[in-house]
């Protein structure tokens, strides 16, 4: 993602739009907000594809106004495995051309495409001249911890690359450059054998699924090593990953931080062995078979003090869907600003930010969380005292012979919060 932070400052400034296609990969919202762009959703189409009508009239607002907007292309794209056509990248790049829009494309799925489906380079249809690319080695070879890749332009843009500074290529060390060559090199060997694997899993997991969850939508990816589950049919609201996680202990990845059209979906990681694989499905199974999801919440969870022309998050004042502006508290009382999506969750609402899980779970379970108006702002500047103590550290339960280490571990000294409160996550570790 930092090669795609340093090709959108050479072709947008501060403060101008960048499109993305939702569902997306997470790092999209947050690379680029911080970066200091706008994010601009133009969401994919029922189908999974490029909403080509839609593309286009988001390119002329963006565009409008003089705005140095971009295309921030995923390709192939994530969650989806989504591999786009010739003629949808040509149209693209007629867009994109019409409207003054740079097209960043981010390829680093490329090598993982599924047998009888051709990848298409962006850079290689016509009217991609002014297009910018990257590409790695790092997802088809397991590389990531190596950090390289390749920045590539179209004719049109090597007058743009030239001005990427210098100290950028300092960024991959020199062992990632050496092995990325190699894989690139000497690894097409391995690489057929991690196709042929992965499209094994594929027909594997439609089959499991098929099996013990029908009502799953699955439609098997014609790249990457990822499955987009629509799981909204289950019932188990627009996080399905956390209640798999809760009750089947399997780790999905939320569809939430995906953008519009996440909510309801999981991504789950095919590229394991069968055997985890089946057993991912049957915990998931399990699972959505005790009906639909449910916080545990706590009597004597504490409330923080009111801001001004703040509301609490409370069903009456929120709908599922809004983007907002979260705040929350740190131990010595200073604020904390965070964009999220309100969520449907149980019976309730609750909020949902693209940081690690541990704040999510944390943001989404206390109610000393406070929520502005429905459109993004800056917090007002106040001046507020220290919040009041959080409720005592409730002392572990007694270890049981069903439970397991890691869930009596985790119960120890947990603060009484939500799903947080070790009775209750012990209780459930011992029901299995």
């Amino acid at each position: 993602m930092l090669g795609v932070v340093e090709m959108l400052k050479l072709v947008t400034g501060p403060g101008d739009p960048v499109v993305v296609n939702s569902p997306v990969y997470p790092p999209f919202y947050q690379f680029v907000t911080h970066l200091d762009r706008r994010v601009v959703e133009a969401p994919l189409d029922p189908g999974g594809r490029l909403d080509l009508g839609l593309l286009a009239r988001t390119f002329q607002e963006t565009a409008a106004g003089g705005a140095r907007a971009a295309f921030l292309l995923c390709s192939p794209h994530n969650p989806t495995g989504t591999v786009h056509t010739a003629a949808e990248l040509a149209a693209v790049a007629d867009l994109a051309e019409r409207y003054g829009v740079r097209v960043v494309a981010d390829e680093i799925h490329a090598p993982l495409v599924a047998p009888g489906v051709t990848f298409v380079p962006y850079l290689s249809v016509p009217g991609a001249e002014r297009g910018l690319s990257l590409m790695s080695a790092s997802k088809g070879w397991n590389l990531a911890g190596l950090k390289a890749a390749l920045a590539l332009a179209g004719p049109g843009a090597a007058d743009d690359l030239a001005r990427m500074p210098e100290e950028v290529s300092h960024g991959p060390s020199h062992l990632g450059v050496i092995a990325h060559t190699a894989a690139l090199n000497d690894g097409t060997g391995w690489l057929d054998a991690l196709l042929a694997g992965l499209d094994t899993n594929r027909r594997l997991l439609a089959g499991l699924l098929a099996e013990h969850l029908p009502a799953i939508r699955y439609d098997p990816a014609e790249a990457t090593y990822l499955a987009w589950l629509d799981c909204r049919a289950l019932g188990l609201g627009d996080d399905p990953a956390a209640v798999f996680l809760e009750r089947g202990r399997v780790a999905l990845s939320s569809g939430l931080p995906f953008g519009t059209g996440g909510a309801g979906h999981a991504r789950l990681n095919l590229a394991t062995s069968p055997e985890i694989l089946t057993e991912g499905v049957r915990r998931m199974a399990a699972a959505s078979a005790r009906g639909p999801g449910r916080p545990h919440v706590c009597p004597d969870r504490p409330r923080a003090p009111r801001l001004p022309g703040m509301d609490d998050t409370r069903p009456d004042r929120l709908a599922a869907g809004k983007y907002l502006l979260v705040t929350s508290y740190r131990k010595d009382g200073t604020p904390v600003a965070t964009p999220v999506w309100v969520v449907r969750d149980g019976d309730g609402l609750g909020v949902w930010t693209t940081a690690d899980s541990w704040k999510v779970k944390r943001i989404r379970r206390r109610a000393d969380v406070l929520v502005g108006p429905a459109t993004c702002g800056a917090v007002p500047p106040v001046a507020r005292s220290r919040p009041p103590p959080r409720s005592p550290t409730r002392p572990p339960p007694p270890a049981t012979a069903s439970s397991s280490p890691a869930s009596t571990a985790s119960s120890a000294g947990s603060p009484c919060w939500g799903a947080g409160c070790g009775a209750a996550r012990t209780a459930r570790s011992a029901s299995g």
